[in-house]
C-alpha cells in the first residue's frame, strides 16, 4: 500500500465487513479490509505512517463497539464523529466488530487461517513424517540449529507456524527461506511440502527487518484502560453468542495489572455463572476463557 488515504471505497468495504446479512461476503470483506490496513509499501512507508494507520483502523472499531449502526457506520469511520447520545448498538453489531479486531491482530503477526481442504490434509500428519533442521539466523552471531518434525501432507504456512512455536517468535518476525529463497506468505503459505520440487532438509529464518512488534494493534487495546473496559463490559451485559468472540480477544492481550484487576473480577461474579441464564454461564469453560487464563499465568 503506497497511499492509504487515496484508498477509495473504504466506507463501503468497512459496511460489507461488518454489516452484510450475507456471511461469506463478510468474511471476505473483513479478510480485504483487514489487509489493506497492513499491507504497507515497506520501501516508502515510514513507522509514524504505518502507525497512523493501524490506530485509525483500531479508533474506528472501537467508535463502532459504543456508537456505530449500519445507517452511520460510514459517517463514523469518514469523520470519527460520536453517533447520537443513547444509541444502542447491537449485540451482533459488537460481534462483527470485536471478530474484525480479533482478526486484525492475528494478521499483525501473520497467523492465519488455513483452507479446510488444508486442515483436513492436516490430520494426516503422521504420514511420511521427516526431519527437517531449522538454521535460526535472526542473530547472525549466535545462529542456532534446531531439529522439528513436518508431514509431506502439511503446508508450507504449518511449518512457519511450528517455527513460531519453536523458537518462541511471532509468524512475522521472521522470513522463512528456502533453497535461499524468499518464502512470500501471501503466494506460498498455502503450498504442501510434498509440492515442492527438490524439498531441502535444511530451511533458514532471519529477521524480518520491516516487522515491528512495538507497533502491534494488541496494545491500543490492553494499553488503553477505556478502549479495554469497552471490551470487557461487554462479558457483562450481552449474550452468549458475544461473550464467546470477546472472550476470545481479550485472550489474544498481554497481560498488564489493568488486565489482571479485570480477570480478577471474575471470581467476584461466579453467582452469576451459576445462573444457567447468565452469559457468563455460557463461556466460563470455554477454551477462549482458558486461553485468557493462560495468557495471564504465563506472564
Amino acid at each position: 500500500m503506497i497511499d492509504f488515504e487515496k484508498l477509495v471505497g473504504k466506507e463501503a468495504l468497512w459496511k460489507m465487513a461488518l454489516f452484510s446479512k450475507n456471511e461469506k461476503a463478510k468474511e471476505l470483506s473483513q479478510e480485504l479490509l483487514v489487509s489493506l490496513h497492513l499491507r504497507f509499501d515497506n520501501t516508502t512507508a515510514s513507522k509514524e505512517q504505518k502507525e497512523a494507520v493501524i490506530v485509525s483502523f483500531v479508533q474506528n472499531c472501537m467508535v463502532l463497539l459504543t456508537r456505530g449502526s449500519d445507517a452511520e457506520a460510514s459517517q463514523l469511520i469518514e469523520t470519527g464523529a460520536a453517533a447520537a447520545a443513547g444509541h444502542t448498538v447491537s449485540d451482533e453489531d459488537k460481534k462483527s466488530v470485536t471478530q474484525l479486531l480479533s482478526l486484525f491482530l492475528d494478521r499483525y503477526e501473520g497467523i492465519k487461517v488455513l483452507k479446510p481442504e488444508l486442515v483436513s490434509l492436516a490430520r494426516m500428519s503422521s504420514i511420511k513424517p521427516f526431519e527437517v533442521d531449522i538454521i535460526n539466523n535472526m542473530d547472525p552471531e549466535n545462529r542456532t540449529i534446531q531439529r522439528i518434525l513436518i508431514s509431506y501432507f502439511q503446508t508450507i504456512g504449518h511449518l512457519r507456524e511450528k517455527i513460531a512455536r519453536e523458537f518462541g517468535l511471532q509468524i512475522n518476525d521472521f522470513n522463512l527461506m528456502i533453497k535461499q529463497n524468499f518464502v512470500d506468505p501471501d503466494i506460498d503459505d498455502d503450498r504442501y511440502l510434498k509440492d515442492i520440487n527438490g524439498l531441502p532438509s535444511k530451511f533458514t529464518i532471519e529477521k524480518n527487518i520491516f516487522y515491528d512488534a512495538a507497533l502491534h494493534p494488541k496494545f491500543l487495546l490492553s494499553n488503553n484502560q477505556e478502549n479495554f473496559s469497552v471490551i470487557f463490559s461487554m462479558l457483562k451485559a450481552s449474550s452468549p453468542t458475544l461473550c464467546e468472540p470477546v472472550w476470545a480477544l481479550i485472550s489474544k492481550l498481554p497481560v498488564n495489572e489493568h488486565v489482571i484487576e479485570s480477570l480478577k473480577t471474575l471470581s467476584s461474579i461466579k453467582s452469576s455463572a451459576a445462573n444457567p441464564a447468565s452469559p457468563l454461564a455460557a463461556t466460563m469453560t470455554s477454551a477462549a476463557v482458558a486461553a485468557a487464563w493462560k495468557n495471564l499465568l504465563d506472564s
